[in-house]
């Protein structure tokens, strides 16, 4: 009865602790778009560099989309397979089968997370001039 309890009051604790950032309204969000930070930041790139951004019901606008959440979700890939490996290589025991394994592993999520870094920022050059 007093484990269950504690692991309740653990699970409350992280899922108020995960949902803090949800309650801070560090700036106010506005129906007009010149007034919030992201608008702003938008009209001055417009006016400063030219800068056009392609409507969101472009076939390009959701290609892009596509691209970043598809390049996002290897990202937390990586994130998960680091865990893994971290966790493996910690319960391995002096085990040197499971270290070489997480090693490996390891090694081979650092080199896909460049592949993944590396795609985003030729797939950021490249929709900075189709967009």
């Amino acid at each position: 009865m007093k484990k269950s309890f504690k692991q309740l009051l653990l699970l409350i604790s992280l899922t108020l602790l995960l949902s803090l950032p949800y309650f801070v309204f560090a700036a106010s969000s506005t129906p007009s778009n010149s007034q919030n930070t992201l608008g702003r930041l938008k009209n001055v790139a417009e006016k400063s560099y030219n800068v056009t951004t392609a409507p969101e019901q472009s076939l390009m606008y959701s290609v892009s989309k596509i691209i970043q959440v598809f390049l996002s979700t290897l990202g937390v890939i990586f994130v998960v397979l680091m865990i893994y490996a971290g966790f493996k290589w910690m319960m391995a025991a002096g085990d040197a089968d499971d270290v070489k394994k997480a090693k490996g592993t390891i090694r081979m999520a650092i080199i896909g997370l460049v592949i993944t870094v590396s795609a985003y920022a030729i797939w950021g050059f490249v929709s900075s001039y189709l967009l």
